[in-house]
């Protein structure tokens, strides 16, 4: 006899419940009105406030209440239409719900008839339903970026405490902080876990941090402690809170197994554990060149066995939860956490200290990105690993720029990391400031404006004598005209005296150089501050991409800030 499987064994299904999206939806709508009287009780209370009181501190408490009256007002209209998002989701995963419960009524059938043509009707009926799911799974995408779209119209467009302008990509959406149970829901139908549950890594840093913020002090002590490989993913965390995770997963992989049966992947976990031990060590005991004081460093992310055991690292030189420059170094060609680590966060560590010393009175924290799976010489040539890792960079970024106070954001892609930064900022505005790209073979566009990041604020450094930067392999070379990029100077004092050397692609953040000292600027906020440098320009009759770089003729000087 056939045995007749489960509907759903082994195959995926909707962990969405309709019933608790409609709850949520009738909350939504009580919302609505508890805030529509919100609303008139604050007109109330602040026409009254004039009968009795007056001065200037009179005056002050008026303002308050009318600014509130005027954001409660808008919250009716914005609740009744997150209601609305709500409602149409539910009703998708009723109607694919029940569209996967016909098709597995009809597997099941098959299966215990076992008609000619089993086989085929099968792949169908697999087919058909993994494009059901493929739909439902568009549609809660769809369904977040409304309930966000709907959320960031609370937030008028602001200026942050330091009078840099707030733009959409890097404000708090107060709709989700009046909203827990969204958070709680999304929790828990992400990982179909109770309220222990843990959102998946990718849900947006809004709704992770509003989770994060709604429970106690011992659940998310509990969380870090049992939870830490999940928790230490979760982009939105405050940068303590992975931290703690992600160096509690340091810890089990440093710990000797003392088993001499240990398989090579183990051996493999523990070096690079071992590795990124050491990188943190060396970055906190330099101290800060302002101050002399210890530097805080942060475990923001760590996967050795990421990438086909290449592994996975974000290494944070400073605070950047509460600093008021924020940067990402993206490392390029052949950088993996065991053989790049140590010289990224190295790296990382020296842009933080050139731009304290260029902006004493700011607070700057780095953070040494390494994200994605880094191509070798063989796949250099793709676009594949740039078009994942500028994804993942995207959301990184995007969580950084959401804080309650956003800082100044700044992005810097040396080499191939160049190119995954492009990737990440033509998709969308995610809150960046300043773009720097070093060496870079192309961002991935023709034309600086396609970034997303404000006109003027794209800069270049390209050195004369490094081959990889004439390249244009991934659009047009960055440090000519036509890209309308701002081209600073990039050569180092030790730079090949007559020719092109892959050794000067390396050099771009080296001490006493003119790239780092300018691109420390740039971290700053000091960008007008920069030393220029004339575009290159295409040599006539020759093929394209071999440039004249009207640098080669200057000799560099050491530069130190």
């Amino acid at each position: 006899m056939v045995r007749a499987p489960s509907p759903v064994e082994g195959e995926a299904a909707p962990r969405d419940d309709p019933s608790e999206l409609a709850e949520l939806a009738r909350r939504c709508g009580h919302l609505a009105s508890r805030a529509a009287e919100a609303g008139r009780a604050l007109s109330r209370d602040s026409a009254r406030l004039g009968q009795g009181w007056q001065g200037t501190a009179a005056a002050a408490a008026a303002g308050e209440l009318v600014a509130a009256a005027r954001l409660v007002d808008r919250l009716p209209g914005l609740l009744s239409a997150a209601a609305a998002v709500l409602r149409d989701y539910a009703g998708a995963v009723e109607q694919a719900t029940d569209e996967l419960a016909r098709l597995d009524a009809r597997r099941v059938h098959t299966l215990v008839r076992q008609p000619p043509g089993t086989d085929a009707e099968l792949a169908v009926l697999q087919a058909r339903r993994a494009q059901t799911m493929a739909r439902l799974g568009d549609q809660a995408v769809l369904a977040g970026r409304r309930l966000l779209a709907v959320a960031d119209a609370v937030v008028p467009a602001r200026r942050t405490a330091t009078g840099r302008s707030v733009g959409p990509a890097a404000r708090e959406p107060a709709l989700v902080g009046l909203l827990p149970m969204l958070a709680a829901q999304r929790a828990r139908s992400v990982t179909g876990g109770g309220a222990g549950a843990v959102p998946l890594a990718g849900t947006p840093a809004v709704l992770v941090r509003s989770w994060w913020s709604w429970l106690t002090s011992d659940e998310q002590a509990r969380l870090l402690r049992t939870r830490p490989r999940q928790v230490g993913r979760l982009a939105g965390l405050p940068a303590a809170a992975l931290d703690a995770a992600n160096e509690r997963l340091l810890a089990r992989y440093l710990a000797d197994p003392g088993d001499r049966s240990v398989t090579d992947d183990v051996r493999r976990r523990r070096q690079a554990a071992l590795v990124v031990a050491g990188a943190m060590a060396r970055a906190r005991s330099a101290g800060d060149p302002v101050t002399g004081a210890p530097v805080v460093v942060r475990l923001l992310g760590f996967s050795p066995g990421a990438f086909g055991g290449r592994g996975r690292a974000l290494v944070a030189v400073g605070d950047p939860d509460t600093a008021d420059n924020v940067a990402f170094v993206v490392p390029g060609m052949g950088t993996d956490v065991v053989h790049g680590l140590p010289g990224l966060v190295e790296d990382a560590a020296r842009v933080r200290g050139t731009a304290r010393r260029v902006a004493p009175r700011e607070s700057t924290a780095t953070v040494a990105w390494l994200g994605y799976a880094a191509p070798g010489y063989t796949t250099v040539a793709s676009s594949t690993p740039a078009t994942v890792g500028g994804a993942r960079l995207s959301g990184d970024l995007l969580a950084t720029a959401s804080r309650p106070v956003a800082p100044h954001l700044t992005v810097i892609g040396h080499s191939y990391g160049s190119t995954v930064v492009g990737v990440a900022l033509r998709a969308g505005p995610v809150g960046v400031d300043d773009a720097v790209l070093l060496g870079s073979p192309g961002a991935g566009v023709g034309r600086a404006a396609q970034l997303h990041v404000p006109a003027g604020h794209v800069f270049v450094g390209a050195s004369s004598r490094d081959p990889v930067s004439y390249l244009d392999r991934f659009g047009l070379d960055p440090s000519h005209q036509r890209f309308a990029a701002v081209r600073f100077q990039a050569e180092d004092p030790t730079r090949n005296p007559g020719r092109l050397d892959f050794a000067d692609h390396t050099k771009y953040l080296r001490a006493g150089s003119e790239s780092l000292a300018n691109t420390a600027r740039v971290v700053a906020g000091e960008g007008e501050q920069v030393t220029r440098a004339p575009y290159r320009h295409e040599l006539p009759w020759r093929p394209d991409g071999i440039s004249a770089d009207p640098e080669a003729r200057r000799r560099p000087t050491r530069v130190d800030p």
